[in-house]
């Protein structure tokens, strides 16, 4: 009796293409995931902050740029392009995760628990309220991380930026274009420093 040999033939041929598949997968680059950083802990409020009753600031809005809407970390190699790094990824929604970074920081700055992120919903009559238009964020050509935005801020009960400024950040050190660990921690640093901007910012109008 005569088998065919051609299920054989077949089976052999999925076998290695399994195999074959596998070993690419292995060997295929492992994608990182990252997060924006808070303050340290040991960063101290900022001074003449009233008190009684505590500040109350919600952060109501921070939009981004269309091309850091994306889960790969942004880098910018010329004047005029980008590299999106593919095994370099934010762990979630960048934007989220700037509006948790800035709560964070301002509840610590300003010696307050009660900083909320509204994300649209309604805001409590006596916050302070903070929108944030991010303008651009990344490393750039020259190794250092630019940050620039700008902000509003809204006294309680108002409809009208009480003040609206635009800052620009530039990091004192440089980082390799291959550290991305060193490119998030000098993110972090510099939206850390933008914090402090705004809420040195919210001490002054409370203090009016």
């Amino acid at each position: 009796m005569r088998f065919s040999s051609q299920p054989t033939a077949l089976m052999v041929a999925c076998l290695i293409g399994v195999l074959l598949s596998g070993c690419l997968t292995k060997d295929g680059p492992e994608t990182r995931f990252y997060v924006l950083g808070q303050l340290p802990a040991q960063v101290d409020p900022l001074p003449n902050i009233p008190h009684q009753p505590p500040l109350s600031v919600a952060v109501t809005s921070l939009r981004l740029p269309r091309y850091l809407e994306r889960p790969q970390i942004v880098t910018r190699v010329g004047a005029n392009r980008l590299e999106f790094a593919e095994y370099h990824q934010w762990g979630g929604n960048l934007s989220k995760n700037m509006m948790r970074a800035l709560a964070a920081n301002l509840s610590q700055l300003l010696a307050t628990s009660e900083v909320s992120i509204s994300g649209g919903r309604p805001v409590l009559p006596d916050a302070t309220r903070i929108e944030i238009d991010i303008i651009h964020f990344e490393r750039v050509p020259n190794g250092k991380v630019e940050l620039s935005a700008q902000w509003r801020v809204y006294a309680p009960k108002t409809d009208v930026p009480a003040l609206t400024r635009i800052t620009h950040l530039n990091s004192e050190k440089e980082v390799a274009a291959t550290d991305m660990d060193g490119i998030v921690a000098t993110m972090s640093d510099q939206f850390g420093e933008l914090s402090r901007t705004i809420a040195s910012a919210v001490v002054a109008l409370s203090n009016r």
